[in-house]
């Protein structure tokens, strides 16, 4: 994935730093590029998750029914298995480490800036998860099924979760992304747009290094 820095609007990449991030407010409102005023914050509502899933059915993205399916859209290269690496860490406790190829390079990214930022590991708690899967309480609008969620464990350390917080908030003022701090259980919920960040990856990748390149699309044979 990508640096986080490719990913910002130009005039945020000239003054980003990793280490600043923690110190930046962590609440906003934005207005959309077709003039839709937005709130950008950790706390969720209906209209987030509409928005969500509008965004996966703008796209034209399955939502994955059964353990079957999941499998057939890995097949045909729809999803990507992520194993972790030096930077992050799927648990165990994850059914399923399949999501679509733009999570991997997101999250390949984004955790090397989080690692940088505050030397730990990002860790993953959920991925894709098949509509037969999902657990008691999830939202009936979620994109889970969708692959393009992915759940991060909250940091002990404040410093980890000020970097974290204020990152992914740049990020969805870009309307790159839509992050929600969950409580039960505590944790990051972010949907990633897939279209929007591939976009903004593509217009930068000439300027500024990345740190791993985005996953090469697939080869068509054809709770939040």
């Amino acid at each position: 994935g990508p640096s986080i820095s490719t990913v910002l609007d130009e005039r945020e990449r000239e003054g980003f730093d990793l280490q600043q991030a923690a110190n930046q407010t962590r609440e906003t409102v934005v207005r959309t590029r077709t003039g839709q005023t937005i709130p950008v914050s950790l706390s969720g509502s209906p209209e987030s998750m509409a928005r969500q899933n509008a965004v996966a059915r703008q796209y034209g993205l399955a939502f994955v029914r059964t353990s079957a399916e999941l499998r057939r859209l890995a097949a045909r290269g729809e999803l990507v298995r992520l194993d972790g690496n030096a930077d992050y860490e799927v648990v165990e406790e994850v059914s399923s480490r399949m999501a679509r190829p733009e999570v991997k390079g997101f999250l390949e990214g984004f955790a090397a800036g989080y690692r940088k930022g505050c030397g730990e590991r990002l860790v993953v708690t959920s991925l894709t998860r098949p509509r037969n899967r999902q657990p008691p309480n999830a939202h009936p609008l979620s994109v889970h099924p969708a692959g393009i969620a992915m759940d991060l464990r909250v940091s002990r350390r404040a410093s980890c979760r000020r970097w974290l917080e204020n990152t992914l908030l740049a990020m969805e003022r870009k309307e790159l992304l839509d992050v929600t701090r969950e409580q039960s259980p505590p944790h990051y919920h972010v949907a990633l747009f897939p279209d929007a960040y591939r976009v903004r990856v593509e217009e930068h990748e000439a300027e500024v290094q990345p740190v791993l390149a985005l996953p090469a699309p697939a080869v068509a044979g054809v709770e939040r």
